[in-house]
């Protein structure tokens, strides 16, 4: 009775400590690192990269890009997870992907996009650079005055603002090189031309950034 009552506690010891070295191999199927870049392929400092679980549909990680694109590794469970990467200040595409998570470890580039709209954006990388701020309409343009220009670095942290002259254009002082230069579209333009109920006719200005040389 005794040696069957020590086997029993044994053979409970035992399965104790194989259960508790299997804990971690099945609560974690392997990690995930992430690696931001932009269309050249260098690092993205400050994209914003959030992980959600499409099996819980809950948010489980959240993080920004270091200097070298790189996104702290995290573990995961088994499953299906989408992740989402995404920039301030719309310059950039969110880009949007699923994955699934197994026992190995992956290595996962993000890569974001420019806006396909880019008649306000321009890049710059002069030390000063003279910007003329255009408004393009059927085969004509015509300076666009008072018109909101920013300056900024490529990680939108810092930032200078100006306003064009009547000729349309602003002295912009560079801070990175290159700088994004950003316009902010003004107001309607009211034309010249009268419609049917007698109001003047306005449109919203096409705008096309000029660096002189």
């Amino acid at each position: 009775m005794y040696k069957q009552m020590k086997f029993i506690w044994f053979s409970r010891i035992f399965v104790l400590v194989v259960c508790m070295r299997l804990a971690p191999a099945l609560a974690w199927a392997g990690s995930v690192h992430f690696l931001v870049k932009d269309p050249s392929g260098a690092p993205f400092q400050n994209a914003l990269v959030i992980l959600k679980s499409l099996e819980s549909n809950q948010e489980v990680f959240r993080a920004l890009a270091d200097r070298g694109g790189n996104v702290p590794e995290v573990d995961l469970h088994p499953g299906l997870y989408r992740v989402i990467t995404s920039f301030p200040y719309g310059l950039w595409k969110t880009d949007i992907r699923e994955f699934f998570v197994t026992q190995a470890p992956l290595n996962l580039t993000l890569t974001l996009g420019i806006m396909a709209a880019q008649d306000n954006v321009a890049f710059v990388g002069a030390p000063i650079q003279a910007v003329q701020v255009m408004d393009e309409i059927s085969e004509i343009s015509n300076p666009l005055p008072d018109a909101l220009v920013i300056a900024r670095d490529q990680a939108a942290i810092y930032e200078k603002r100006y306003r064009t002259d009547q000729h349309g254009e602003a002295r912009v002082e560079l801070i990175s090189n290159p700088t994004v230069v950003i316009v902010v579209s003004p107001p309607n333009i009211v034309e010249n031309i009268v419609n049917a109920n007698g109001t003047p006719k306005s449109r919203p200005p096409k705008i096309v950034i000029r660096i002189p040389k």
